[in-house]
């Protein structure tokens, strides 16, 4: 990535987070209930990213661009050592505080690392998970396989999350429609060519999610756990459909979102 657009994403992110309102830092029973314990056949991308994770009791897990979400120390509370970096100071602040909280501080370690520049020597890693980071370094694609194969045990894996565009006809399409105002200076949705860099050192198998549950979010106003019954409904049904729609091969290309899941091939 460009000096320019690295301190611009900095910059915006440190905003970002800096402007959250503050929050009760303990995940509730709930989530961790649906994370933890995630469905054999989920319907949501993040339920699917933590089925893959599998056991981690006492693995190296590498948080790749961690943010402020809870993937941090949900995958500490599944028994991991945590590794997590962020180009974002304030990202970093508040996964400190949210440790503490979740009285897994010992086994989180941080750092403000930008993700072109982290420093790990080889094998390092059991596994490494990202969650909506690689789209923010589109220009950075190329080269990235090249640094996380290296790190990984011989047998271990690469998760990540991310949206994706991989029909040209239905960005079109969504171009049209309201979306998140949320967007960062170096961000925008995977394309199949993006993705094809990771076969390179990978293979490559990807999970897909969210075609009609783009729709979600003129729906849900709270998070799915504490939604409304008849919420908890409309969102369930939506994404059952998408299973059903996303399982045809030629019509996954109307997915929105995937879950990429990283095996080293063997050199």
């Amino acid at each position: 990535m460009q000096a320019s657009i690295q301190q611009a994403e900095q910059k915006w992110h440190d905003e970002l987070y800096a402007s959250r309102e503050p929050r009760d830092l303990v995940v509730p029973l709930s989530v961790r209930a649906r994370y933890l314990n995630p469905p054999r056949e989920p319907r949501f991308y993040l339920e699917c990213l933590f089925s893959l994770v599998g056991d981690l009791a006492n693995k190296r897990v590498l948080v790749f661009g961690c943010g402020d979400d809870t993937t941090t120390v949900l995958l500490a509370l599944k028994g991991a050592d945590v590794w997590a970096f962020d180009i974002s100071r304030e990202a970093i602040r508040l996964q400190e505080k949210m440790a503490l909280a979740n009285d897994v501080a010992d086994r989180i370690h941080l750092f403000v690392c930008a993700a072109e520049e982290f420093p790990f020597a080889p094998k390092s890693f059991d596994l490494i998970v990202g969650t909506a980071i690689l789209h923010h370094i589109p220009e950075h694609l190329s080269q990235l396989p090249g640094q996380l194969a290296p790190v990984l045990e011989s047998n271990g894996r690469a998760l990540f999350l991310e949206p994706v565009i991989l029909s040209p006809a239905l960005g079109r399409v969504l171009a049209w429609l309201p979306g998140h105002q949320e967007i960062s200076p170096g961000e925008r949705q995977l394309t199949e060519s993006d993705i094809a860099h990771f076969e390179k050192s990978f293979r490559v198998t990807s999970h897909y999610f969210c075609f009609l549950a783009k729709l979600d979010r003129f729906i849900l106003k709270t998070p799915l756990e504490v939604a409304p019954g008849w919420q908890r409904t409309i969102i369930n049904t939506i994404h059952w459909f998408d299973s059903i729609i996303l399982s045809i091969p030629f019509l996954n290309r109307l997915a929105g979102v995937a879950v990429l899941e990283l095996s080293p091939l063997k050199q």
